[in-house]
């Protein structure tokens, strides 16, 4: 038996969604109070029901969004222009469109001169030359912003390993969350180029707001990341828990978990890149057989970025060589599946699977105390019905292990929790 020391902060829920046809009423619930445990058992629903608290509830609106899937709306300036982002776990910049980009198609679009509050950093400042999330100007993870001119600081974010990208100027305004009761003075991009055209477009969403690590936030200059300064502020743990559901958006908790929106105990595992929330995925299994990939495969290598979860992310993608090793098991051992075949090889199918024949994937992941603990996704899960149509879920992309995207997370409330450097999974009740 261990004793374990409770340190107690109160997470705010702001509810995502993601059906712009199904919006979430607004929330007056009794919520329990967060328990950040530094060690010893994991914490459970259940040990929580003795703390409870009030916790205003923020309702924000969403639409189903296929490149990302789900958003926050906020406000930014003074007076507040409002917009909404995609939140993002595996990135780490807020960025918004302006006039001046010829390329975005977004309808709204933020205007720093309209705000007496922004600020717009030149090439030659502090802001600008900051070059190491520690503050540093001379031990820099990145090469400087080149300069030529003084007039802007110059930020180029790539995505999806470099399919598209924005780039604009770094700018520092006031941001605020839920209607204006939580606001901070944040570094932005405003957005002057969106690469492809309209890459970013969509009537759901404005820019994109990433959670991720402040390493990732290096573009080439350093900023101070959005959470972590709302976090310092109001004095609320530099952790969050995301809950997300098919068809009916989500729960963002901000500052700690809701133990309402899972069940059973939170299963942690340790952050081990501190870019991404990576972690060591040591194999993926189909019914308890592994697909036989090298756990090599699923590490940051040289030229790989790991395992990670990712709310950006619609799919569950793999590697190249896990994706041929999942695809051959998979049509070896279930070869009686109608249409297997083609549907492991991308294509979407009309009639409803019969998923009695179909194998749960697991993934046998690294717990806090060198052994490992397993995440089940049934087929309902990582097969998806597009309208009339039923798609694999499943993916293969270049230079990464697994990124674990919305199929994954839907199932399950994850903690992304900075202070202990950690995620914790468990399955999600918020739906």
């Amino acid at each position: 038996f261990v004793l374990v020391t409770v340190a107690l902060s109160l997470p705010v829920s702001f509810p995502l969604h993601r059906t712009p046809d199904r919006k979430l009423s607004s929330h007056e619930s009794q919520l329990h109070v967060l328990s950040n445990t530094q060690a010893g058992k994991p914490p459970t629903a259940a040990s929580f029901s003795k703390f409870k608290s009030v916790v205003p509830a923020i309702g924000l609106d969403g639409g189903f969004i296929s490149i990302g899937t789900y958003f926050i709306n906020f406000t930014v300036g003074t007076p507040p222009q409002p917009f909404s982002a995609l939140i993002d776990t595996g990135s780490s910049n807020l960025a918004l469109p302006t006039p001046l980009c010829a390329t975005c198609g977004q309808s709204r679009l933020y205007v720093p001169e309209k705000s007496t509050t922004a600020s717009q950093a030149s090439c030659s400042s502090a802001e600008c030359l900051r070059c190491n999330p520690n503050g540093s100007l001379t031990d820099c993870v990145f090469p400087r912003p080149r300069c030529v001119s003084d007039s802007s600081c110059p930020q180029a974010i790539t995505y999806g390993g470099g399919s598209s990208m924005l780039s604009g100027s770094l700018t520092k305004d006031v941001v605020c969350l839920g209607d204006g009761q939580y606001c901070v003075s944040a570094e932005l991009v405003a957005v002057l180029e969106e690469l492809p055209a309209g890459s970013f477009q969509s009537p759901q969403y404005d820019g994109i707001l990433g959670l991720a690590s402040p390493f990732n936030a290096c573009n080439p200059t350093c900023v101070d990341t959005l959470f972590p300064l709302l976090a310092q502020k109001y004095q609320f743990d530099n952790s969050f828990g995301m809950c997300l559901t098919p068809t009916n958006g989500g729960v963002l908790d901000v500052g700690g978990v809701n133990p309402a929106h899972f069940s059973g105990s939170l299963q942690y595992t340790p952050i081990t890149f501190d870019r991404w929330y990576n972690f060591d995925l040591f194999d993926v299994q189909l019914d308890g057989t592994s697909i036989g990939a090298h756990p090599a495969l699923y590490r940051p290598t040289n030229d790989v970025i790991g395992t990670f979860v990712d709310s950006g992310t619609t799919v569950v993608i793999f590697g190249p060589t896990i994706f041929a090793n999942f695809q051959a098991l998979f049509q070896k051992k279930y070869s009686t599946i109608a249409n297997i075949s083609a549907i492991l090889n991308g294509q979407c199918v009309s009639a409803p699977p019969d998923f009695s024949a179909w194998p749960t994937l697991n993934f046998v992941i690294a717990d806090m105390a060198n052994g490992t603990f397993t995440l089940d996704l049934p087929p309902s899960d990582y097969m998806m019905q597009t309208q009339n149509q039923w798609c694999l879920g499943i993916t293969s992309g270049l230079s990464l292990g697994a990124v674990l995207g919305d199929v994954f997370l839907q199932r399950y409330y994850v903690h992304y929790d900075r202070t202990n450097a950690r995620v914790g999974f468990a399955l999600n009740t918020c739906s």
